[in-house]
């Protein structure tokens, strides 16, 4: 049997676990996670946000009867309405709903079935366990927690540990592991919005996610939760925020106001001045140059190919990577000589494109996003007329279909290059913008 460490609790992580303990006996699996354990937190208060799963993920779900469960807890929408300042709401449906779940909700349910199918015999899971080292020639890692330093043999370590990967770092310094990280050039914030209940002409259709676009370069974007409040996100392309340096909560509301109308009135005053105090940030992608290291190291999820939070793939990519890699345990019989080194050469050109579409799929600025729109429509309908010669709408083919992503960037490369191009033209001209705005010269 087989001993695996997996650094990482989160989704990928623990769906890593479920592939590999499923696999008969040939595997044990020690999962070490530096966070507390998510199960001794109530969700509501927990440090948790809404992830959007598309059909990938939700594969990689089904593989191992963990879909159902998960379309349980969360919520599933079946498209999106996009509201102007007027009141103008127009609607795109999805030919595949997609799951929006909170992931401390996902992370609790993986966690639980996990326990559950599996004894201690084969599973054990440390919390408060933070990776400290690597020694690669003799398959150990030394895990920190309170009570010390841990020492613990593999015959696998798999890094699912996120984009500041410790893994990934160790893998970088020892063996000359290439690694690029670059920032998305959206601004982000996030908050929750509830439908007042005495202003029924407010509630929001809870059948799809909701979008405000906020000026030429921002957005506001509500997924709906089972306790009947929406996750909502707030991005504004870098250099042109006028919210960056606004700290005041009645100037924030103004500014809502101003894009959303009525509707303006979903965010509570106590939301508003949370909102108002707390920083932008920026969300990280990751390349490397490869996703292991001989045959005994396999860097995984955000830790490999971390992506923009804007596309909405992050999750569902980490997820298909286990299912990818339990393809490749049943291909080379479990041989993790041949499968480890196969997996690099089969994922990470899908992950390049990735990281490619998600700086380019979607465009910087209001009006460029019309044209996109435009353009999800046409496509659509000229596939369906003729579908041997017209490629589908890439929006569809990336959240509907498990086809890799290479092909798509490849289907679509002309649009790709196009807004690609524009956007980089924006970012430049947000950086030479050097004069200071006051709020409403940049609204």
């Amino acid at each position: 049997m087989k001993t695996v460490i997996i650094v990482g609790a989160g989704p990928c992580g623990l769906l890593m676990a479920h592939y590999l303990l499923r696999r008969d006996s040939k595997y044990c699996v020690e999962l070490y996670d530096k966070c507390p354990d998510p199960r001794l937190n109530p969700v509501s208060t927990a440090r948790s946000y809404i992830i959007s799963l598309g059909f990938r993920g939700r594969a990689a779900l089904r593989e191992l009867g963990l879909e159902s469960l998960a379309i349980e807890r969360g919520t599933m929408a079946l498209g999106q309405e996009i509201h102007n300042s007027r009141g103008v709401v127009q609607s795109i449906s999805r030919k595949q709903p997609r799951l929006m779940i909170e992931r401390n909700v996902l992370t609790n349910l993986l966690l639980e079935t996990l326990t559950k199918r599996y004894d201690a015999s084969r599973l054990k899971i440390h919390f408060k366990h933070e990776c400290i080292s690597v020694d690669l020639k003799a398959k150990s890692a030394v895990f920190q927690s309170a009570s010390g330093y841990q020492p613990c043999a593999y015959d696998l370590l798999i890094g699912a540990d996120g984009v500041r990967s410790k893994v990934r770092n160790i893998l970088h310094h020892k063996t000359g592991l290439e690694v690029k990280l670059r920032k998305s050039p959206i601004e982000i914030k996030v908050l929750t919005v509830r439908c007042p209940e005495n202003h029924p002409e407010l509630t929001l259709n809870r059948d799809n996610v909701h979008i405000y676009y906020l000026g030429a370069a921002g957005f506001l974007a509500c997924g709906p939760k089972p306790d009947g409040t929406y996750s909502t996100l707030v991005g504004f392309t870098r250099g042109y925020n006028p919210l960056a340096n606004i700290s005041s909560a009645s100037e924030v509301l103004t500014f809502f106001r101003k894009y959303m109308g009525d509707f303006s009135q979903l965010i509570s005053p106590e939301e508003v001045d949370a909102f108002a105090q707390k920083p932008f940030f920026e969300t990280t992608t990751v390349r490397c140059s490869r996703y292991h290291f001989g045959n005994s190291v396999l860097l995984v999820g955000d830790a490999a190919h971390g992506v923009s939070a804007i596309i909405g793939q992050g999750c569902s990519a980490a997820l298909e990577d286990g299912l990818v890699f339990n393809q490749l345990l049943d291909e080379y019989d479990d041989n993790l000589t041949q499968a480890i080194p196969k997996y690099s050469q089969r994922r990470r050109p899908d992950m390049i494109a990735l990281e490619q579409i998600s700086h380019s799929l979607f465009p910087l600025h209001a009006f460029l996003v019309s044209l996109m729109l435009l353009k999800h429509i046409v496509d659509r309908t000229l596939h369906r007329w003729f579908p041997k010669f017209w490629a589908s709408s890439l929006v569809d083919m990336i959240s509907e279909t498990t086809i890799p992503y290479r092909n798509i960037l490849h289907s679509h490369s002309r649009w790709f290059k196009t807004i690609n191009a524009l956007n980089q033209l924006i970012l430049r001209r947000g950086k030479r913008s050097s004069k200071p705005k006051s709020m409403l010269e940049s609204a």
